[in-house]
């Protein structure tokens, strides 16, 4: 049944998490999927990168998660075909404003996308997540049945993720979310043939054993450009190099996912 509902999760800010959720989705349009983009983010990076400012509060994810809006009536068409939920500064301090059932709020919220009509049916939700494991990433954990974790070759995001790996299994067995699952690490801003990509490498099945290790994406200037484009680079240099790697990294996720999605 769908939607598959898919989160960006790092502790860790510049790692990929924004870019890697637009990408993905992307890759998903292309395959004739619908997706819907949610930015929980209240730096509200993925809003930017598709071109879409929400003018208040009142017309964001915020309300959302508030009561105060369907999530349904906040959803806004992209010039790249993704729909999206945007965020807004104010997001921030919703958990003055939320206080019980704090955790379950977006779940709530997504509960809006079942059983839509078949042309309005959402294939794929993308939450792209906040650099913390606080109650925005916890929103979107206890809402996805899978998450992806990018993470760039440097020293100090991967020693984050056992951390990360905890919260998630915290969520999985305290809130009784058996199929929830790690779909897999996602390196990004690789330069290969580097000692310290070689090394990180090397140091994650250590950090995070199991959990697969999904194709890497490369660095490129062109992945920098696209945001500012409003476009994700699978469209604004589509037959770039690292184009094809999101095309790769997400026929991988594809596959993880398998039996929820042809």
């Amino acid at each position: 049944m769908y939607p598959y509902i898919l989160a960006f999760v790092g502790q860790k800010g510049g790692t990929g998490k924004t870019t890697s959720a637009v990408n993905v989705g992307a890759a998903l349009r292309e395959r004739g999927f619908r997706v819907l983009g949610i930015d929980l983010d209240p730096q509200a990076g993925m809003s930017r990168h598709l071109g879409i400012r929400a003018p208040d509060g009142a017309r964001s994810i915020r309300a959302a998660l508030t009561g105060d809006a369907s999530l349904l009536d906040l959803v806004r068409q992209t010039r790249s075909g993704i729909l999206l939920v945007p965020s807004h500064p104010s997001l921030a301090t919703v958990g003055v404003e939320v206080t019980s059932y704090a955790e379950q709020r977006l779940s709530a919220a997504l509960r809006s996308l079942t059983d839509l009509p078949e042309d309005r049916t959402i294939h794929f939700v993308l939450i792209d997540c906040p650099p913390s494991l606080d109650l925005l990433p916890l929103n979107a954990i206890h809402a996805s049945h899978g998450v992806v974790v990018p993470l760039s070759p440097e020293v100090l995001p991967a020693y984050t993720l056992p951390a990360v790996l905890k919260t998630i299994n915290e969520v999985r067995v305290l809130g009784r979310r058996a199929d929830l699952r790690v779909l897999g690490v996602l390196p990004c801003q690789v330069t290969r043939r580097t000692r310290l990509t070689q090394a990180i490498r090397e140091l994650l099945p250590r950090l995070a054993p199991g959990v697969p290790v999904l194709p890497e994406i490369r660095r490129s200037v062109k992945v920098a450009e696209a945001p500012g484009n409003h476009l994700p680079l699978l469209q604004y240099a589509p037959s770039h190099p690292a184009s094809e790697d999101y095309r790769s990294a997400t026929a991988a996720l594809l596959r993880s996912i398998n039996g929820r999605v042809a």
